[in-house]
């Protein structure tokens, strides 16, 4: 057959696609090899030389020949000119594949339209047209061989998002709509608004309206080239602080207006020049890369410095520097193994002599099909290689490996080659599998430790267990269990209980039968596992993370105790679950490991190289006991230099082994972002007396700190029992009558009347209400007052819309208070407040008894804030402009004599604007209280709010008043109540004015003022600022210059 080829490039295309309302289809969307293939058109321009041709579907018509075609009228010579008709392909194609045919204008590459069709059994598999895109290009997505359902779908991702845990940024069903009303396997979906922002992202392929993954791909969106030169990207960042310590650089320079000169580019590491690679794509990137030979030391600071320059003339140059933190990650030195298996030297889908899998797992799919993960190839443990499980669903999450990473020899421990793997796929089904290992010979070993890369992700209705044998298999010795942490029983004391957990029914865990005996196993953890049930198996239960990806993805270590000296030791791996679940086996060995005699550090916190640690940390180190303990009247702590009293030592249980832990509590705020440094020394308990030292270091997050005298008045609420209020304190709720009101009271309903208003709840209780994790959420940065965080704690007022969709209003007036002999007063609390577009919240002050009301502060969202023409807030309009979508109530809630809740008509409704809920006069005086707050932030309006109540100093009856009101979504939790009398605080900033030095003598200067003091460090670093005697008040200091530095600050008490 005579092929076309002309010099013209048209775009991938997509089955069914129209141009100008053409219309190409094929008669069936998949064809077995050589089978007949009959194309239809339709609507075509009717010329006598229009024709189709087909192709795969990555060639480049006019680049590469068709692989068939045909004129409109069947023949590839031109006739009659039609505008439909079916040309009829009788040779078929012979190798399998993807393919589109296309429908091309007037003998041109003029393209009209499209249609994609496959050869064979190729597999589900899902493309885009294009692999990069401008922001907001058309994206086409063609998806091939689904399963035809009507709630098929595609969705876009970002690379590093994880569909189910987070919602895709553009969808449709396979039929192009939203609704899915017909079941489609073979066709295109067009995202017209592409994707926005630049970046790597994922078209994902799902079955029926779930998130098993059928097939995925990859594409990028790149912002337009730039007029010139320009760094699009670099790794590692700078600042990155858990850089991979096998560090890749690399850069990426776009071209523009001018371009890369590939022989200006130079790249350094710590000052040292390095070789690069330069590669350049037809987009116009540059890649600069570098590969260090070497592993970094875990937390080492090292910086490149990148230099280039463009073509232009003159030439632009740029220098860019990186610094950068190496990972704190593990470094493991192990011996010469007794024995070693890393698979890589057995065939695919076999397994080492003599190792044998057992399962007792549900058949889902008969087929025996290497590249299918749901087929019988995979029905459990299996050799496959890393190469093929690439391909498997939810590749992406798979991917992710140990974090911080792991080396064993200087080689990182992941899954490579070939790797024992079970693995649910995109199966919901019933899963056992046992792995058995041969037995080992190890006469005459002593110290017997097994290791492996353990590539798990736990479920939560799955398990995993390892155990030994030093009998042939006859009885069963524990090495570890995972299994979902929230399933783990514990006692009244905390401990776990090992009989619950494992004898514990649970309905959705995996249930299969005996192949021999067809007994029924499972339903209860302690089905899959072979060693006898009994309290004994508690230190080795290993609780996992839910659905985490990289937690338990690491090098394990274990003794063996019992396999010492023993002729026969095999290994048993045991896998249950059902859905979403997978654990890779790698680099398996065993090793003869004397123990340590010198305890050491195994857990420190804060760790070593945290970063926005609490700023009152409690220092806990965990000490394992080696062959000989620690002797804890040894142990000694510094912080910052300075050895520390107040240190506990105490005995605990680690795993199966003991040791201590070492705590010290930081009894003042550190600074805000400050470093600090702890140093451990002990001595172990032998003649020896050896002594050991474990340092580190952490960085405080940022906060901020206010310093409040004794309060005339404070409430905690602690102290009341929950539901009721301080003495003398009053709650008026209202609400509309044509709302929903669920008129019972009941604590665990936050729809109830309990939570009608204003409610003095406990912090345990709060967390049970919906929406907890938007709650939980604090302030940031965090804030403490006399060196205590502030959060709701304990019990504290609660006003929360929780479920409710009405119109709500609550007040809250505190007592009267006696502040006659006080002033200075100011207002200081915790506001613990989310702002939502419809609602406000209030608080204000009377000094009469609450006849008459002063203002405080008026929350409400910023766009809701009138300002005039000179910026400045509009506050009569703010709060008389009326809002159609802000709360009206028209009755008041009261409890009758018999304690029942009932309403109360208004004489006229309230609300509507904002101003119907406040109690002070709306004049323009109030501008200065209102406070803009942002919509829906969890962060932004939680704060310590203090405040001057001017008018309330020497006043014998002052109250406050506390009004929240909206519709839905807000709520506002108020703890750590108290009333203070501050003086005001200086506005200046002592300032020194000039330091000379004359021989020895160093001279400073400044403006004295009382309170206002002179202090000296000898360094920045850390520093240890102490006052320069006689200093307070006055003007000037001499100092004997006896350091080679020293540092002066002013500081006002």
């Amino acid at each position: 057959m005579v092929s076309r080829l002309l010099a013209l490039m048209v775009l991938i295309g997509v089955q069914n696609f129209l141009i100008f309302g053409q219309e190409l289809s094929t008669d069936v969307s998949n064809y077995a090899e050589s089978e007949e293939i009959i194309i239809t058109f339709s609507d075509g321009p009717g010329n006598p030389k229009d024709w189709v041709g087909i192709y795969k579907f990555d060639m480049v018509a006019g680049e590469a020949s068709s692989l068939a075609w045909l004129y409109v009228n069947g023949s590839e010579t031109s006739g009659e000119g039609l505008t439909d008709g079916d040309l009829v392909f009788s040779d078929g194609l012979i190798e399998e594949g993807i393919y589109e045919a296309r429908f091309f204008e007037d003998d041109s590459y003029t393209i009209l339209a499209k249609a994609t069709f496959t050869v064979g059994d190729i597999g589900t598999s899902v493309k885009t047209d294009k692999e990069i895109y401008m922001p907001g290009e058309l994206i086409v997505a063609d998806f091939l061989v689904g399963p035809a359902n009507p709630k098929d779908w595609v969705g876009l991702y970002k690379v590093d998002m994880v569909p189910g845990d987070v919602g895709s940024l553009a969808w449709f069903y396979v039929d192009g709509s939203k609704d899915g009303t017909e079941g489609v396997s073979t066709g295109a979906i067009t995202f017209d608004a592409g994707m926005v922002d630049a970046g790597n992202y994922k078209a994902v392929f799902f079955e029926d309206d779930g998130y098993t993954v059928l097939a995925e791909t990859f594409f990028k969106v790149h912002q337009p080239a730039p007029d010139s030169l320009k760094l699009v990207s670099i790794s590692p960042a700078d600042g990155e602080k858990n850089a991979d310590p096998e560090i890749v650089f690399s850069a990426i320079i776009r071209n523009g207006g001018t371009a890369l000169k590939s022989d200006s580019v130079k790249l350094s590491l710590d000052s040292k020049d390095v070789k690069v690679e330069i590669t350049t794509d037809e987009d116009g990137f540059n890649t600069v890369s570098y590969t260090s030979d070497r592993l970094f030391e875990p937390g080492s600071s090292h910086k490149f410095q990148l230099e280039f320059s463009d073509d232009s003339d003159p030439v632009k140059s740029e220098i860019v520097t990186v610094d950068f933190d190496v990972a704190s990650y593990l470094k493991i030195d192990m011996p010469d193994p007794i024995h070693y298996q890393d698979f890589n030297q057995i065939e695919e889908f076999e397994l080492p002599e003599d190792w044998e899998v057992v399962n007792l797992s549900q058949e889902i799919n008969s087929e025996l099909d290497p590249d299918d993960f749901t087929s019988a190839f995979y029905e459990g443990w299996v050799n496959v290689g890393m190469s093929r499980w690439s391909n498997s669903g939810s590749w992406a999450e798979k991917s992710i490996f140990s974090t911080p990473p792991v080396f064993v020899n200087g080689v990182r421990q992941s899954l490579d080659g070939n790797a024992l793997v079970a693995d649910s796929a995109s199966r919901d089904g019933n899963f056992i599998s046992f792995l058995f290992s041969k037995d080992y010979d190890l006469s005459n070993k002593k110290d017997v430790h097994l290791g492996f890369y353990s590539h798990y992700a736990q479920n939560q209705d799955s398990s995993g267990s390892l155990e030994y044998s030093i009998d042939q298999g006859e009885s069963w010795l524990p090495v570890v269990y995972m299994i979902d942490r929230d399933d783990i029983v514990n006692d009244d004391s905390g401990n776990i209980d090992a009989v619950a957990t494992f004898e514990q029914e649970h309905e959705d865990i995996a249930i299969g039968y005996h192949p021999d005996t067809f007994e029924e196993i499972g339903g209860f953890y302690g089905a899959y596992i072979a060693s006898d049930i009994s309290d004994d198996l508690a230190p080795y239960i290993s609780g996992r993370i839910n659905d985490d990806q990289s937690g338990s993805k690491r090098y394990e270590t274990y003794r063996l105790p019992e396999a010492d000296d023993q002729k026969n030791v095999r290994f048993r791996f045991a896998k249950s679950g059902t859905y979403s679940w997978y654990w890779g086996i790698d680099n398996f060995g065993l090793y003869s490991i004397a123990p340590s005699s010198m305890p050491e550090v195994v857990e420190a916190s804060p760790a070593a190289g945290s970063q926005g640690v609490n700023p009152m940390p409690l220092i806990n180190l965990i000490v394992k006991n080696g062959e000989a303990k620690l002797d804890p009247d040894s142990v000694k702590l510094s912080f910052n230099d300075v050895l520390v009293n107040g240190v506990s030592v105490t005995e605990v249980k680690i795993g199966v082994g003991d040791g201590y832990q070492v705590s010290y509590q930081v009894n003042e705020l550190l600074n805000p972002l400050s470093n600090n440094i702890f140093e451990l020394t002990f001595n172990e308990d032998s003649g020896d007396r050896r002594e050991a030292t474990y340092s580190g270091s952490f960085t405080i997050g940022d906060f901020k700190s206010l310093k409040l005298p004794e309060p005339i008045v404070f409430e905690s609420f602690d102290d009341l029992d929950e539901f009721s209020l301080p003495g003398g304190w009053v709650v008026k709720s209202y609400v509309n009558e044509a709302d929903t009101i669920v008129w019972e009271e009941d604590p665990d309903d936050w729809t109830s009347m309990s939570y009608s208003g204003w409610a003095n709840t406990s912090l345990d209780r709060w967390k049970t209400s919906p929406y907890w994790n938007e709650k939980s959420q604090t302030s940031i940065p965090p804030v403490f007052v006399n060196g205590k965080s502030q959060f709701p704690d304990g019990n504290f007022l609660i006003a929360d819309s929780s479920l409710r969709n009405a119109n709500l209003m609550t007040v809250i007036e505190t007592k009267n208070f006696d502040l006659s002999q006080y002033s200075n007063v100011h207002l200081g609390f915790y506001s613990h407040y989310c702002q939502n577009q419809d609602n406000s919240a209030s608080v204000e002050y009377s000094i009469d008894g609450g006849e008459n009301w002063l203002p405080v502060i008026y929350m409400l969202e910023e766009a809701d804030i009138v300002v005039g023409e000179d910026g400045s807030v509009d506050a009569v309009a703010t709060f008389e402009k009326e809002q159609a979508d802000v709360a009206i109530v028209d009755n008041i809630l009261f409890q009758d004599e018999d304690e029942y809740w009932d309403m109360e008509p208004l004489d006229e409704p309230i609300g509507g604007n904002y101003g119907a809920f406040i109690g002070s006069p709306i004049d323009a005086t109030l501008a200065s209280h209102i406070s803009a707050r942002v919509n829906d932030s969890q962060v932004e309006s939680k704060r310590y709010e203090l405040h001057s109540l001017p008018q309330a100093n020497n006043q014998s009856s002052v109250r406050i008043r506390f009004a929240m009101n909206g519709t839905w979504s807000w709520y506002w939790a108020v703890d750590n109540f108290g009333l203070y009398s501050i003086s005001e605080l200086p506005t200046s900033i002592p300032v020194i004015k000039s330091i000379s030095q004359d021989g020895g003598l160093v001279t400073i200067n400044w403006l004295g003022e009382i309170g206002v003091k002179l202090q000296k460090s000898i360094r920045l670093d850390n520093p240890d600022w102490v006052d320069v005697p006689n200093t307070d008040g006055k003007s000037s200091a001499a100092e004997i210059a006896d350091q080679s530095n020293g540092y002066y600050r002013l500081i006002r008490e």
